[in-house]
């Protein structure tokens, strides 16, 4: 188990090291205005170290589990932190925003869904034959190569980002 476990971070560490990052960031800007302090470090610090261990576990979670969602993950970091930099920027919204954690959650989320076209371009997925393979979870459980419609950016980044080259649609 240890050793799939260090396959998949190995496979994942691109992926985990650019969300990872973006939820620091956006963890810290979230809080960077506060001027409190706990155990000596500033709020925003903490709070980007823990956005950044949690988002990271579950990133790597999905990666394990449900690896056709990998690519919204990476959508949903640029969108906390497009978010986060708002909530910096734009205290007197930002505030209303942190004040509610559903209105963030529905905000971070569907702005993913939209980035997500931006990033990655349009990811084809292969059409269930009959109505059983449609529910069936091991097609969600296999990581392959995504066949992209892209402009060479996006493959470029999808590219990189999966550690394995995108199928040309």
């Amino acid at each position: 188990m240890l050793r799939r476990l260090k396959g998949l971070v190995y496979r994942e560490r691109r992926r985990l090291l650019f969300v990872t990052s973006l939820a620091f960031l956006a963890g810290f800007l979230f809080y960077a205005r506060y001027d409190l302090y706990i155990g000596g470090f500033q709020v925003g610090i903490l709070t980007g170290a823990v956005y950044a261990l949690i988002i990271g576990l579950v990133t790597l979670l999905i990666c394990a589990l449900l690896p056709s969602l990998r690519f919204m993950i990476d959508a949903v970091a640029v969108s906390r932190l497009f978010l986060a930099v708002v909530v910096f920027f734009v205290p007197e919204i930002g505030q209303i925003i942190l004040m509610n954690p559903l209105l963030t959650a529905v905000i971070v989320v569907s702005s993913g869904a939209l980035l997500s076209r931006v990033m990655h371009g349009r990811i084809l997925r292969e059409k269930a034959k009959n109505w059983r393979l449609a529910f069936r979870n091991r097609r969600a459980m296999r990581q392959q190569p995504v066949r992209l419609e892209a402009t060479p950016l996006q493959h470029k980044f999808v590219g990189w980002v999966d550690g394995r080259a995108p199928i040309a649609a």
